[in-house]
């Protein structure tokens, strides 16, 4: 999708210039665009519009799978995360050992041909999947996901990692989340959500999926989401405005029938002003905000 859509009365339907007609042979469970258009898509593939590629790949503008980029042999299992960093590398994360190769235990920066980075080294790296990533825009990363510890430090969950992949040690979140973390976002004043399926937060029980931390990973008291989603929140994107859009598989949330999206004020209260009726009749997994204010959103619905 372009932004051109927004003034194009055809919005919507199948691009036919866009040529991934093959598609992928397994799952995708990531798209990441870089400042060429390209598109990065990640998941649990093989085969991406009929070129041999393991789990990440590249497309062109027109769909065609890029042979500028080879990962070599790919990652070893499945990629959940992926995200374009300011200097165009490419930050993964998932559930695999390695990629190419390369031991990188749930964590990996790619350079720019798909070679794997050897500035970034996260030794022994996450002992369990890493579901998020992002990079902070002071550099250095977020990484969120159901591990308990990377390179031997505790981590409940969450982590906040120095460009080398070494733990940044300025961001404390206590034993962190009693539960898994699956969406990552930075707000505008710097500060961090965090949404996932957990009931507390550094031993503080939490009556929502959803917390919004300050800088140095404590939590900010004045975000107040209240009872929220029954089932896991699976992505965060904040407006211009301050609010901020969750999705996620939930049913319920705030005690009413929200299936699958809703708006938050940026206290964290339930934005009354966002009707989206009956939602989504199945799992939202990722919302992405286009420039002309539009949400894009995909997932498990048929309506």
């Amino acid at each position: 999708i372009t932004d051109d859509d927004a003034v194009n009365p055809s919005a919507g339907t199948v691009d036919d210039t866009f040529g991934a007609r093959l598609g992928a042979n397994g799952p995708v469970y990531a798209v990441e665009f870089n400042t060429a258009g390209q598109a990065y898509v990640a998941g649990d593939f093989t085969l991406v519009n009929g070129g041999l590629i393991n789990r990440i790949a590249r497309l062109n503008f027109d769909g065609t799978l890029d042979q500028g980029f080879n990962p070599g042999s790919g990652a070893a299992s499945n990629v959940w995360a992926v995200a374009v960093r300011s200097d165009g590398t490419i930050l993964l994360g998932g559930d695999f050992a390695s990629v190419n190769g390369v031991d990188r235990a749930g964590v990996a920066v790619l350079n720019t041909d798909g070679s794997v980075s050897q500035i970034f080294n996260p030794g022994s790296g996450a002992n369990s999947t890493v579901f998020a990533v992002d990079e902070l825009s002071d550099g250095t990363f977020l990484i969120g996901g159901s591990f308990t510890s990377y390179r031997g430090v505790a981590a409940g969950g969450l982590i906040r990692l120095n460009p080398n992949g070494t733990v940044f040690t300025n961001f404390n979140v206590g034993t962190g989340v009693a539960g898994t973390v699956r969406a990552i976002a930075e707000t505008s004043t710097g500060q961090l959500l965090v949404g996932g399926d957990f009931s507390a937060f550094n031993g503080n029980t939490l009556f929502s999926k959803i917390v919004r931390l300050n800088t140095d990973g404590s939590v900010d008291p004045s975000f107040t989401p209240g009872t929220s989603a029954d089932r896991a929140v699976l992505d965060l994107a904040q407006q211009p405005d301050g609010k901020i859009v969750v999705v996620g598989d939930f049913i319920r949330y705030g005690g009413l029938s929200k299936n699958g999206i809703v708006r938050l004020r940026p206290d964290g209260t339930l934005d009354d002003t966002f009707a989206t009726g009956t939602g989504a009749n199945g799992a939202v997994r990722a919302v992405a905000r286009r420039a002309a204010g539009q949400l894009l959103i995909v997932g498990d619905f048929t309506t």
